[in-house]
């Protein structure tokens, strides 16, 4: 038995729980431990219903009791909280194999060493589970970084991320219809964040109009910061280059993936994974990333299947759109790729195998046996 304890089955995380009921025949649980916050049901995602493998603890006590019971002793455990800490204990001290799970705990660097839930996640790492069968699934590339700095899961680590549904399509036909593109697209889905930085394509479209080119920007989403992304544009004289288009299902964004010419995503290192950058090249759309998003060392390799510009640089930035805007050929070469890397590698079912694999390599004791992406091992970034 297979078990997975997250706060709430989302989207992203779907794909591989079906995926991993399937191949084991039935031998997988996935474990809520809170309701689905009513701000994620109000953006139209899903709250998943009538699951055979869904247990939501935070539902009952008998729910709570059943979960606690599967944690305790079945033969696998990923988990990503707090809650179950004692009990994990209990399974550790009896040899069973363990993984922990997540994205990068020092996101605003040392600082983040005060928070309580990392204080009592390391004191139980160094206090009772080291030297146990536990492992570290990082769901961002800095992860590694960090658990270096707190002395923890030394050669225990590997590649983890979210995993979102990646379509069958025909690549291309995808880009022989851009070509019938009036002008170059642009696009860029978030949610108008300080974190995000949203003004770096409003400031980059200023640059690049003065050089000439012909383009649109087509930012999707909504947050406090619109109001000043408005002004800015008003300010930089963009209104012709920039448009805001609001919100938008995601079944709607995904087809604007494929119609647009280049995905850009500016946020800084606070962005945890950023599956929208799974999305956008599972739709055949080159991006161009900042490189301290936490899935962009994972999945852009810079210059084969995408860029990375250094976070914050509105210089790089710029230059690495420019990059794009200039050549025909290299936007449809990465346009290919990335949508390779998706389907092939960073795939749900590429990610469910590869776990099963990475699985049995510990079982017999090994270390992984998958040489790239998910499961592979995860080392600190130079």
């Amino acid at each position: 038995m297979i078990v997975f304890v997250s706060n709430f089955l989302n989207h992203h995380q779907f794909p591989v729980a079906s995926i991993l009921y399937e191949k084991t025949d039935g031998q997988y649980r996935f474990i809520e431990t809170e309701p689905m916050p009513d701000w994620i049901k109000k953006g139209g995602y899903s709250e998943y219903e009538n699951l055979p493998w869904l247990i939501r603890s935070w539902k009952s006590k008998e729910t709570l009791t059943e979960a606690e019971r599967l944690v305790e002793n079945a033969d696998v455990v990923v988990f990503c909280n707090n809650l179950f800490l004692p009990v994990i204990r209990k399974r550790l001290e009896a040899g069973r194999l363990t993984f922990d799970f997540g994205e990068r705990w020092l996101k605003r660097g040392l600082v983040n060493l005060l928070s309580p839930r990392l204080l009592k996640a390391q004191y139980y790492y160094h206090r009772y589970f080291y030297n146990k069968p536990l492992y570290r699934l990082n769901s961002s590339a800095y992860a590694a970084n960090d658990f270096k700095l707190m002395h923890s899961f030394k050669d225990k680590m590997y590649k983890w991320g979210y995993f979102t549904v990646v379509p069958d399509l025909d690549v291309e036909r995808i880009i022989e219809v851009r070509k019938e593109n009036p002008k170059l697209k642009i696009l860029a889905v978030a949610r108008f964040l300080v974190l995000k930085h949203p003004e770096l394509a409003v400031q980059a479209a200023a640059r690049l109009m003065a050089k000439g080119y012909d383009f649109e920007i087509n930012m999707y989403g909504s947050g406090p910061e619109e109001e000043r992304i408005k002004k800015l544009i008003k300010t930089l004289g963009v209104e012709d280059y920039v448009f805001l288009k609001g919100n938008l299902p995601n079944a709607e964004i995904l087809k604007q993936m494929q119609s647009h010419d280049m995905f850009i995503f500016t946020s800084d290192k606070n962005e945890g994974w950023g599956a929208v950058i799974n999305e956008a090249m599972g739709n055949a759309c080159p991006v161009v990333g900042s490189d301290a998003v936490g899935s962009v060392p994972f999945l852009i390799e810079d210059g084969k299947n995408g860029l990375i510009f250094k976070s914050e640089d509105i210089d790089d930035f710029t230059a690495k759109i420019e990059l794009l805007l200039q050549s025909r050929e290299l936007r449809e070469d990465f346009a290919r790729k990335a949508y390779s890397t998706m389907k092939n590698i960073w795939s749900p079912l590429n990610a469910a195998e590869s776990f099963l694999q990475l699985v049995g390599d510990l079982n017999q004791g090994l270390d992984s046996t998958v040489t790239f992406g998910p499961c592979s091992k995860a080392v600190p970034l130079k």
